[in-house]
């Protein structure tokens, strides 16, 4: 019984904390705000989340954890690169879609990270930029993509695509799906790397 009330109030701290760090960024983000909002007393969401960084590095992970978890999974159903690379920027569109508030909180605490915190959210979303570039990597080498120079630097050139999508879609405020940009990346970039 003692479990599953931890893990209902961990999951509770969590959801409000993804609320508090989007509309505060991580440094106008405070414990107090997220202990008030979750029916909590502050000690004990010090006793769950030791500090603020965890709390937000666990909001984080447990984030791109679960886009892993779908597009590891998707990808598996796809036998060439390119239909890796065009179900992966689907999925990641289709996910922020649903959780604006993550991306919130990625786009807009980028800057504000004390060196130590953005070691450690860069090394959570190296292996993202990875498997991406292996993909890339194993079209080139079937022949299906054409040769390029830098192959990270492409997976980045992608990610910075969808990443520049996702925030014009936020910004705007607009009722349209992310999914409408899908044929825009395609020109800007599938169009690119294609073996023609």
């Amino acid at each position: 019984m003692k479990k599953i009330a931890l893990k209902e109030r961990k999951g509770r701290i969590l959801s409000v904390a993804r609320q508090v760090f989007a509309e505060n960024g991580y440094k106008g983000a405070v414990m107090e705000e997220v202990a008030k909002r979750s029916g909590l007393g502050k000690g004990t969401v010090y006793r769950t989340f030791k500090s603020k960084e965890k709390l937000f590095f666990t909001v984080f992970g447990d984030a791109l954890s679960a886009l892993e978890e779908t597009m590891f999974s998707e990808l598996m159903k796809e036998e060439t690169a390119m239909g890796k690379l065009k179900r992966a920027t689907k999925l990641y569109l289709k996910f922020f879609e649903k959780n604006k508030d993550l991306f919130k909180i990625l786009v807009y605490n980028a800057y504000t990270f004390e060196k130590n915190l953005e070691k450690k959210v860069r090394k959570r979303y190296l292996p993202y930029i990875q498997y991406i570039t292996e993909i890339i990597e194993e079209g080139i080498k079937d022949g299906e993509l054409k040769e390029i120079e830098d192959v990270e630097g492409s997976a980045f050139a992608l990610m910075g695509v969808c990443n520049g999508l996702i925030y014009r879609w936020l910004i705007a405020e607009t009722k349209r799906s992310l999914m409408d940009d899908f044929l825009l990346i395609e020109d800007i970039y599938f169009k690119g790397v294609r073996r023609k």
